[in-house]
């Protein structure tokens, strides 16, 4: 509740009470405007923060302000990384286009138009179904059946083909990380070999290596509130998984440990910042094929569907549901269709 008490010096005092501390004390705030106008609008806004820190009555929250309290909930379910991307789209996109909106003032009509303005700015498919499918997930939670989503379909699904590295630039990218070191070169064949994300490859433990098995079963990101690393849960279910590695990344890692003079609980004691860093360093120097770090796991999956591994083993490796891997990864180079049309010709090439 808002109280407005006109000063002798002709301002106005606004107070809004927030309730009651542990000791029954009344929590409260204090604003001094010029006018009485400006004093009942800092009232309105005073009253409306001290609703939202009362989550029984979401619906009536400032969106912007719920998206915040969302974000916090989910930080615990969610990769570091993925806590991240969420509040850039939070604040870059969603907060400007909603504006002062609250939950239950958004309709269907207010997330087509903001799927047709980010289309019409040439953001990506791609990206604008992680737009629809974040926000379709706050408002679920926030009004369950009378989200405005309810009788919506997502943006169509934009065709994607990924940048898959050659065998040759593979092994330009292992060699050239393989002069700087052992983790340096190990990090690389574990995205490479094996299809391990960066923040599951700087999770592994040594207690996760068993003979050639490795257990991915955790991932490290970056906490930003205490800035500092740390391991988490993988990306997704489907992320907890153990992989074959070949006698050579195996014996690569094992010598790491014994090179180390005090080994720690990790395998790779190099900062994942640090690494992305000088990645990014060779590419613009042109030490290295220009591709993302990201890219390697394609070239194992695409190297796994060439060698006629299974789809169910090939997205076990990944931590990938099959339709996921099918969409995503498995799509054939150039070369390789045309060694195919050449080979579909010649099976039909008999006189009629």
């Amino acid at each position: 509740m808002a109280s407005i008490k006109k000063l002798d010096n002709g301002k106005y005092r606004v107070i809004v009470y927030f309730g009651r501390d542990d000791a029954g004390r009344n929590i409260r705030k204090t604003a001094t405007a010029p006018g009485l106008s400006e004093a009942k609008q800092i009232a309105r806004d005073l009253e409306q923060e001290a609703s939202e820190q009362d989550l029984s009555n979401v619906a009536n929250m400032r969106l912007s302000a719920y998206m915040d309290r969302w974000l916090k909930l989910k930080k615990h379910h969610l990769a570091p990384y993925t806590i991240r991307s969420y509040k850039m789209y939070i604040d870059v996109h969603f907060k400007p286009f909603f504006g002062r909106k609250k939950v239950n003032q958004v309709t269907d009509l207010h997330i087509k138009e903001y799927v047709s303005l980010k289309l019409s700015e040439k953001m990506s498919g791609t990206t604008v179904r992680k737009h629809y499918f974040i926000l379709q997930s706050m408002f679920r939670d926030a009004l369950k059946h009378k989200s405005p989503f309810v009788d919506l379909k997502p943006p169509a699904m934009a065709d994607f083909t990924p940048e898959i590295p050659s065998e040759e630039e593979f092994a330009a990218i292992a060699k050239h990380f393989k002069g700087i070191g052992k983790e340096w070169e190990a990090v690389i064949l574990l995205a490479g070999w094996c299809g391990l994300r960066r923040g599951e490859i700087f999770a592994l433990k040594w207690e996760d290596i068993n003979g050639d098995k490795i257990r991915v079963d955790e991932s490290m990101g970056l906490d930003e509130e205490e800035y500092k690393w740390i391991t988490t849960g993988p990306k997704s279910r489907k992320g907890k998984r153990t992989v074959t590695a070949n006698d050579y990344l195996i014996g690569l890692i094992n010598s790491i440990k014994t090179d180390n003079a005090k080994p720690t609980d990790y395998i790779i004691n190099i900062k994942p910042d640090a690494f992305r860093s000088r990645f990014v360093r060779a590419k613009e120097k042109k030490l290295i094929p220009n591709y993302r770090f990201h890219d390697l796991r394609h070239y194992n999956a695409s190297a796994l569907y060439r060698a006629g591994i299974p789809d169910q083993y090939a997205a076990e490796m990944l931590g990938h549901d099959i339709a996921v891997l099918k969409a995503k990864y498995q799509h054939l180079k150039l070369k390789e269709r045309v060694d195919l049309d050449d080979k579909i010709k010649g099976i039909f090439k008999q006189d009629l």
